[in-house]
């Protein structure tokens, strides 16, 4: 485990200093390839289930049926993975910021998640339905026993066995460059103030950040191996930086108005955030 995180390290410090432009066809081909993994799960779970007396997954024969309707007790961690699950979207208006056709791209983002988001909902119904309770934490782990109809291996049944509980770990390769590119770029900022549009240009500056940005979640990944586990602590702090952040702009931006005499009315005033009370409650 420990040689496949520094082989993963080798890989993404060195995508995690270059910038976000560079990486667009990176992030392309790896949608492409998100895309395809997650059809191939609802596909060979349609087949599955049409075949019913058939077992395509280890010796299952059929859905298994057992999982509840509605089961409140897992609310909370539903959300918290939900959000986790979202929380690479801020790095798309970075990446549609630099592109010369800022309309184009924002407007390929839109699509494909919406589409994510769509089929991953579709996805979830299906292996809730087919597998139940034996549904993996890592849910494209139930394809590691994928096989087809006759019980033996065929090409095709391999390669997508292979293609979805790899890919899954693979496509991090993508991800977590655009985390670091965000986080060094935050530390950056946080440092240098007001001189950080300056410094920024520096190569060796901005490198040194992202790099120091890529590495405690290198460190932390030694200590933590559990997919629903980070999913729960990542869920936590997303929501409190989704909820309480559009709050604390509001708020910060307002006064900020208020020292020069001009109206407090900014940026990050909205429906939700237009009254100091309702903000500070938030």
């Amino acid at each position: 485990y420990k040689i496949w995180v520094g082989v993963f390290m080798v890989i993404t410090v060195p995508l995690s200093c270059t910038s976000i432009l560079d990486q667009a066809l990176l992030q392309f081909i790896f949608l492409a390839g998100r895309m395809l993994m997650v059809l191939l799960m609802m596909g060979t779970i349609i087949v599955a289930m049409i075949h019913s007396d058939q077992a395509y997954f280890g010796d299952q024969v059929g859905p298994v049926q057992d999982a509840p309707i509605m089961d409140w007790t897992h609310t909370i961690t539903i959300i918290q993975t939900a959000i986790f699950a979202t929380s690479f979207q801020f790095s798309v208006p970075g990446m549609a910021g630099v592109s010369n056709n800022k309309k184009s791209m924002t407007g390929i983002f839109r699509n494909a998640v919406t589409f994510v988001y769509v089929s991953n909902c579709v996805l979830a119904v299906l292996m809730a339905l087919y597998f139940g309770s034996n549904t993996n934490p890592s849910s494209n782990l139930n394809w590691s026993e994928y096989h087809s109809a006759s019980g033996g291996s065929s090409g095709v049944s391999s390669f997508v066995s292979g293609y979805v509980v790899l890919f899954a770990a693979i496509d991090g390769l993508a991800v977590y460059p655009l985390m670091c590119c965000s986080l060094g770029d935050i530390l950056l900022a946080w440092v240098f103030g007001d001189k950080a549009p300056i410094v920024e240009n520096d190569r060796k500056t901005r490198i040194f950040f992202r790099v120091l940005a890529s590495f405690p979640q290198c460190v932390g990944a030694l200590f933590v191996r559990d997919l629903g586990v980070l999913a729960k602590y990542g869920g936590v702090f997303t929501i409190l930086s989704y909820i309480c952040a559009p709050s604390l702009l509001y708020l910060a931006s307002g006064r900020a108005m208020q020292k020069h005499d001009m109206p407090t009315t900014t940026y990050y005033s909205s429906q939700w955030f237009s009254k100091d009370w309702l903000s500070l409650l938030i």
